[in-house]
């Protein structure tokens, strides 16, 4: 229950005590250290997942993956994973998942499923949990945490890839699906996965944006019933493109098709989501990632430099890959952003070559010292594509005006970047 300060250790020993008299479908320990867990503990939950209960927890970082030889015996009984955890998870879009070659690597790699009587005993793995996370990955799969010596982990960055990871870079929608992720597991613990499923691999769908007019869901159910089916199609910044709900859609028994339609998208990479609903409940959901690709297309951009004083132009370079395209039919258009996500700046230029100089004038009074450059190409008035960057203003000083600060220690994970937007 935590530390409270006056609060005895025999009280929370009394609460867990009571706790424990009820029955539950599933326990979450998550990366919580089990050796030190009280006797009584451990043979009352282990007890409960022989009468058909889930176990769940961490078997990574330095609390998870402590044992003991009660959970060892209680895991002895090795069973497979079914695919169908996997159905729906876009796993391959992930940073801490995207480079397993399949689903069934995928899951080989992070869980670890065991019987125990009639209930079952899921570990999960190949990740550590960041600081103000239960279960779900962070930015890497090897997170930093605040009470590091970041001079002792320089020494070897390779094992800590998180402290180069630029801050555009770290996509919070994935959050989002790691969570599904975990749900799934959830469910498999307490032997509850939906019968009827979106039956979609998690690997990355590349499509051209030229044949792409409609997205196709597959979903598998025991018996023939009507749904509701809601659709929404978002980018990697959470922007919702696209949504449709389908009222009392048929599903037949055994498996349906259900096309969505998709609007005129610049090419970069997307989450298309369906949730199937009965009476507003949601019985089931599921997602695909979509890499669309285009020609024309921008190959790449980048800035001379991550950070500029603000009396100073921007300097970068852009190429292209125009295909058959001409030169004169093609437009660029720059747009800069703040922090608050304001548009501060927007630029229309004309396509000369496939490989342009950029020299952006600095922002008048700009307000933030994060900046975003966001860059278009557009053919017949159309986006095909869209890149996206981030900069930094490094002199920009207070002023005398009211301000607010605060003041913490960091925490790298998709919590506390949540609590720093509230």
């Amino acid at each position: 229950g935590g530390y409270v300060k006056g609060s005895p250790a025999e009280d929370h020993l009394k609460r867990l005590k009571g706790l424990l008299q009820n029955d539950y479908d599933l326990f979450v320990l998550g990366a919580f250290d089990w050796k030190p867990f009280p006797i009584f503990a451990k043979y009352h939950i282990l007890k409960q997942v022989t009468d058909g209960a889930g176990l769940v927890k961490m078997a990574s970082g330095t609390y998870g993956s402590r044992s003991d030889s009660y959970l060892k015996r209680a895991t002895r009984q090795k069973i497979d994973v079914p695919l169908s955890l996997a159905h729906g998870i876009p796993w391959q879009a992930l940073r801490v998942f995207s480079s397993y070659p399949d689903t069934r690597a995928f899951l080989a790699a992070t869980i670890d499923a065991s019987q125990l009587g009639r209930g079952r005993i899921v570990r999960l793995r190949g990740y550590r949990v960041p600081e103000l996370q239960l279960m779900c990955p962070g930015f890497t799969s090897a997170p930093l945490w605040r009470k590091a010596s970041f001079q002792i982990l320089r020494k070897d960055e390779s094992k800590h890839p998180e402290l180069n990871l630029p801050i555009t870079e770290v996509k919070l929608l994935d959050y989002d699906y790691y969570c599904a992720f975990i749900i799934k597991t959830l469910l498999f613990a307490a032997n509850r996965l939906p019968e009827t499923t979106v039956v979609e691999d998690g690997r990355v769908r590349k499509r051209d944006r030229t044949a792409l007019s409609e997205l196709c869901f597959h979903i598998q159910c025991p018996e023939s019933t009507c749904a509701d089916l809601v659709f929404a199609l978002r980018d990697r910044d959470n922007h919702v493109l696209s949504s449709l709900r389908k009222v009392a859609q048929h599903l037949t028994r055994g498996g349906s098709v259900v096309p969505f339609p998709i609007p005129k998208i610049p090419a970069g990479d997307y989450f298309a989501d369906l949730w199937i609903k009965r009476n507003e409940q949601t019985v089931s959901f599921g997602s695909v990632a979509l890499s669309v690709e285009a020609t024309p297309a921008i190959r790449g951009v980048k800035l001379n430099r991550d950070s500029w004083k603000t009396d100073e132009s921007i300097a970068g370079e852009l190429t292209l890959k125009p295909g058959t395209a001409k030169l004169t039919a093609l437009r660029l258009v720059e747009k800069q952003y703040d922090s608050l996500n304001r548009l501060v700046r927007r630029e229309a230029l004309g396509v000369k070559s496939s490989r342009m100089h950029l020299s952006l004038k600095p922002v008048l009074s700009p307000l933030t010292i994060y900046q975003r450059l966001e860059v278009d190409l557009l053919r017949d008035n159309e986006v095909v594509d869209r890149k996206r960057l981030g900069f930094y203003l490094s002199d920009l000083r207070p002023t005398e005006t009211i301000r607010f600060g605060t003041w913490q220690i960091p925490f790298t994970s998709y919590v506390s970047f949540r609590l720093h937007q509230q």
